[in-house]
């Protein structure tokens, strides 16, 4: 349970329910979940864990992906990644089934892949199952995040008020454009009408 918690909500009072389990029923709720996993029958092999006070499907995916990789741990970063599919994150047993069913599906899939590209390596491989295919969705929601961060740093370097700052500046083609002639001053205007009137005054040849 503590394993558990660690990787989504702390919930301490689940912690309390689980410490009062004994050994022992936990050992025969563990046995019978077992029985009814081999026997293929997964919604009675959730059951089976979930008599155990303070246990949910949730737990009991945990337990059941630790002796059979066919059944995927329930994820926060997995079922977020499929909630597309099977709708938003619930920790309820039909959601369960459903997320379980998706991931077999997709671990199916992958090996009749890599069978069909013929691939030497395959042999030795490890076959794809639905626990793989959740550890692979739990560790790119979480490299997906750091990405993201690194982003946040990157906006951090580029303040907003950079752009704005830019925007005022006018630019200095804009700036010519706009440009008025400048007037000639005062002084300048007087001396030219001085020699324009000079000009008149003078008799014609």
């Amino acid at each position: 349970m503590e394993w558990k918690l660690k990787k989504g909500k702390w919930r301490p009072q689940l912690m309390k329910f689980v410490s009062g389990l004994s050994e022992s029923d936990v050992k025969q709720a563990s046995l019978n979940a077992f029985k009814e996993l081999k026997s293929g029958d997964l919604r009675a092999a959730t059951d089976a864990v979930c008599v155990l006070k303070g246990v949910g499907p949730a737990t009991a995916s945990a337990v059941l992906a630790a002796y059979d990789e066919n059944v995927p741990f329930m994820a926060d970063e997995a079922l977020e990644a499929i909630a597309g599919i099977i709708g938003p994150r619930k920790y309820t047993l039909p959601h369960f089934l459903s997320f379980t069913e998706q991931l077999r599906a997709k671990a199916k899939w992958l090996n009749e892949q890599r069978a069909a590209n013929d691939d030497e390596k395959a042999g030795n491989a490890e076959s794809w199952t639905a626990q793989r295919v959740q550890l692979c969705l739990y560790a790119e929601a979480h490299d997906g995040a750091a990405t993201g961060s690194v982003h946040s740093k990157m906006k951090a370097t580029f303040p907003a008020t950079k752009r704005k700052r830019d925007k005022s500046v006018t630019p200095p083609s804009a700036k010519k454009k706009n440009e008025k002639p400048q007037e000639e001053p005062a002084k300048d205007q007087d001396q030219s009408l001085r020699r324009s009137q000079r000009k008149r005054q003078r008799p014609s040849a």
